[in-house]
């Protein structure tokens, strides 16, 4: 536990800081559009290989063998199409606070706050995710109970981010992920000196019948969807002092990003050999460091908490900035503290609520990717305006099929819903009038600094 709390205390550290400097909305929500591409790029990796996702793929791994990777190799499928089709549009609004201010006079005013209220929505859900993932690990390594670890791990993650913001986000992410790929790397090859089989002797296979075309379909559009339009990552984008700091940091992501995936996977079939069969996806990870030494037990410590705030904190950030510039319309400093506490809050509870880490994701993937991501990626892809009362109707429809498909879990229904988005944003793009999106972004409301 002592090892827990002084890691902690240095972010806490960074981000007072930043806090104690004073800062406007622009660098509390994007950093004051200063990150070099290292910051970028590391910034990038940190938040999308979080605690979940390295949880949740070592555990997928360990069942169905090498298809893991597509996890977080349809990731980087979607990295690839925002660095080449995003980037440049997303450079081009630079006034803008926030992925949906970028689009609000493209989408319509009604388009663009159920878009937003969806993005709250999904967001909550991932860092609940990324919560429970906090509680698993603290709780298997320190003997505390599941929920005690949960809050231990979300007291820490809130603090530093409603300190310190954007700003300290991006700053504790780079250190972040350094100790996650050394820790991960130095795991696997440790597991591989006592025991190579699992890894030497396995056949790299992209498909098989445990991971399918269907799993790999829904895997690229789940996953790989809410890549390429994500108001997490058109932060960083955001957020570069340079168009060439944007690109690189993104092309270093992507690279990044890939590599990552082949270690976490590497680890989930080296914990066959040391656990057997029968161990539940979310308790891989953790059963298998208990079966190693104690110094091994404290390094995949340092490992997993880095993961986790490195996801947890630009979840809890992005949630706030779209709430307070988007939804309110209150982009404020004061005003984004305040909903940091309520998201945190209502993410603590749906935590609780029983579902596993990858559930979690999925199903908030599920419904954000096809409700907001097509019509964003149309309208900002062309540059065009949708016609604002298809783009609500396309939104609400595919939302609404999405989130029927998790309630009922009848997966078919996902691709309805996406069929759905994709024809209706398109309909929508040729049913408008025509006419160019803004290349600037003017903030229609009255800032406040504090």
């Amino acid at each position: 536990m002592i090892w827990f709390v002084l890691y902690s205390l240095l972010f806490i550290a960074l981000a007072y800081i930043d806090f104690r400097k004073g800062q406007t909305p622009a660098g509390y929500f994007l950093n004051d559009r200063k990150s070099k591409t290292h910051q970028v790029g590391f910034s990038i990796i940190a938040s999308c290989v979080g605690g979940s996702a390295t949880v949740g793929m070592c555990g997928l791994a360990y069942a169905v063998g090498t298809p893991a990777l597509w996890w977080l190799l349809s990731g980087a499928a979607g990295l690839v199409v925002l660095r080449l089709f995003m980037v440049p549009r997303i450079r081009s609004r630079g006034s803008a606070l926030t992925m949906p201010e970028m689009i609000r006079e493209s989408v319509g005013v009604h388009a663009h706050r159920l878009s937003c209220v969806i993005i709250l929505c999904s967001w909550v859900a991932i860092l609940a995710a990324q919560f429970l993932a906090m509680g698993r690990i603290v709780s298997g390594l320190t003997g505390m109970s599941s929920l005690s670890a949960m809050a231990c791990g979300a007291f820490v993650i809130v603090l530093y981010t409603w300190l310190g913001g954007q700003a300290s986000v991006i700053k504790s992410d780079v250190i972040q992920l350094v100790c996650l790929a050394t820790g991960l790397i130095f795991l696997l090859g440790f597991l591989i000196s006592i025991n190579p089989e699992p890894v030497s002797e396995v056949r790299l296979e992209w498909l098989n019948d445990k991971f399918e075309i269907s799993d790999w379909s829904r895997f690229m559009l789940l996953i790989g969807g809410s890549y390429i339009v994500c108001p997490m990552l058109f932060a960083r984008i955001m957020s570069a002092e340079s168009d060439k700091a944007a690109r690189r940091g993104a092309e270093l992501g992507i690279l990044g990003i890939a590599l990552i995936a082949f270690v976490i996977v590497g680890i989930g079939l080296e914990a066959r050999a040391f656990l057997g069969e029968g161990v539940e996806g979310d308790a891989v990870l953790p059963q298998l460091v208990g079966q190693l030494p104690t110094w091994v037990g404290v390094l995949f410590f340092f490992v997993m908490a880095s993961a986790i705030l490195s996801s947890a904190d630009s979840c809890l950030i992005t949630a706030a900035t779209v709430a307070a510039n988007d939804i309110l319309k209150a982009p404020s400093v004061k005003v984004s503290r305040r909903l940091i506490l309520v998201i945190s809050a209502a993410a603590f509870v749906l935590a609780g609520s029983g579902k596993s880490v990858l559930g979690l994701l999925l199903a908030a993937n599920t419904i954000y990717t096809c409700a907001v991501v097509f019509p964003i990626f149309v309208t900002l892809a062309a540059g065009r305006k949708l016609n604002a009362a298809a783009a609500l109707a396309t939104i609400a429809t595919a939302g609404s099929l999405a989130l029927a498909s998790e309630l009922m879990s009848y997966e078919p229904l996902s691709y309805v819903a996406a069929l759905v988005s994709v024809i209706g944003s398109l309909l929508s793009l040729y049913g408008g009038d025509g006419s160019e999106t803004p290349q600037t972004v003017t903030v229609p409301v009255r800032v406040r600094e504090h």
